[in-house]
């Protein structure tokens, strides 16, 4: 049975104060999850959007990051799409196919997105952490939803993968 592990990544504890490299606990994926080890992550303007208070006052302490690749470490009961071992993307939508846009054929319109329930901590205080987009990827290791974690072949370059979960997504997206 998997156990709790310390990871470290970019939290940021305040609006519009710089953030910093802390440590943090990633317990044992519950049902529907992954814990991810990220072996790249892209920059997004979305981070500092968040770092900047984009969001609400209300989400820090914040931990950065949602242009993730890994390799998935260890899975929650009843995951099916990834097993240990998997070459992940991950992607901060993932659609929970049971809102009304899902239900009407359009998942990319998806209300409620799914996330995690299990919460990250810091190990400094014990204050949960909010993942931004759902995903947190400037760290070592991530706890996702399972459905965030898209399978691809080994061989291909997690830099460049990394990239596919938020920019690619969006500007194909947009040009669609």
């Amino acid at each position: 049975m998997a156990e709790t592990i310390i990871a470290r990544g970019a939290i940021n504890r305040k609006i519009g104060e710089p953030s910093e490299i802390e440590e943090f606990k990633v317990p044992a994926p519950g049902p529907g999850e992954a814990r991810v080890r990220i072996l790249a992550s892209g920059v997004c303007h979305t981070d500092l959007s968040a770092r900047s208070g984009v969001f609400g006052p209300d989400v820090v302490p914040l931990l950065l990051g949602h242009e993730g690749a890994g390799i998935v470490e260890d899975v929650g009961e009843g995951v099916t799409n990834v097993k240990q071992g998997d070459y992940v993307i991950l992607a901060w939508r993932a659609p929970n196919g049971e809102c009304r846009f899902c239900r009407a054929g359009k998942p990319h319109l998806c209300a409620a997105s799914l996330n995690a329930t299990t919460k990250m901590t810091a190990v400094k205080d014990g204050i949960e952490l909010n993942p931004v987009l759902g995903i947190g990827t400037f760290c070592t290791h991530t706890l996702v939803h399972a459905a965030q974690c898209v399978p691809v072949h080994q061989s291909l370059p997690p830099a460049q993968m990394s990239l596919i979960g938020c920019g690619v997504m969006t500007g194909v997206g947009a040009a669609l």
